[in-house]
């Protein structure tokens, strides 16, 4: 019985661990997304134009990292960042 109630606080800890850290990467995705939508508005980009890192730095206060190591890609001005870690959900905004 106590093996098992140890078993199941590992496990749930584990998964709370692991929730925590997509919150905070689909958090990073929403504050790399906002930061193209200024930068869109900014120098009055269409959705299929390219962006970089350095072009949204002056928009973010410093550049989000994955709590997992994951990369950003930043695909086009219309389309939504992505998270490489496979755990991580891309973040999807609705586009007008």
């Amino acid at each position: 019985m106590r093996t098992f109630l140890v078993i199941t606080i590992v496990a749930l800890t584990i998964s709370a661990c692991g929730r925590k850290s997509q919150s905070s990467c689909l958090a990073n995705l929403r504050e790399i997304d906002g930061a193209k939508a200024m930068l869109a508005s900014d120098q009055k980009l269409t959705n299929d134009a390219a962006v970089t890192k350095e072009q949204l730095l002056p928009y973010v206060r410093e550049w989000p990292q994955c709590p997992q190591g994951g990369q950003y890609s930043l695909g086009k001005m219309g389309e939504s960042p992505k998270c490489s870690y496979s755990a991580h959900s891309h973040y999807e905004e609705p586009r007008d």
